[in-house]
């Protein structure tokens, strides 16, 4: 029996988002766009500054089925916990960053957000 060595060597796609108080609220975030084939292997959010709302901040990542950050606390710096990874995209998909806050309303912070990713099929890189 023949085995058959086909595979696909390539740089993983990196996509960035830089997050601060006037991304706060309902449409204020960022959606990122998978391609089809995407296999997402890493999500970061990290606090690189603390936002100072009232009562509380909240970052989430999620693709509107799963949600990969959910709800964490920015009011503190440092990188949030992510689970739910690895997941393929046969059809693509949409990633969702967002924030959210209750009480007197934050007047600083930033988080960046990080998505790793290869696509299935996209073929060679400099490794060729």
């Amino acid at each position: 029996m023949a085995t058959t060595n086909q595979y696909n060597r390539q740089m993983p796609r990196v996509a960035l988002v830089d997050m601060g108080i006037e991304h706060i609220g309902t449409g204020n975030g960022f959606t990122i766009k998978l391609p089809q084939g995407a296999y997402l292997t890493d999500i970061d959010l990290n606090t690189i500054t603390a936002f100072d709302s009232g009562s509380a901040t909240t970052g989430t990542v999620s693709d509107g089925t799963t949600t990969f950050v959910s709800a964490v606390d920015v009011q503190s710096t440092g990188n949030e916990t992510a689970s739910n990874l690895p997941k393929f995209y046969p059809e693509g998909g949409t990633l969702t960053f967002s924030l959210a806050e209750t009480g007197v309303a934050a007047e600083a912070g930033r988080a960046i957000g990080y998505v790793q990713y290869s696509v299935l099929g996209a073929g060679e890189s400099i490794y060729g």
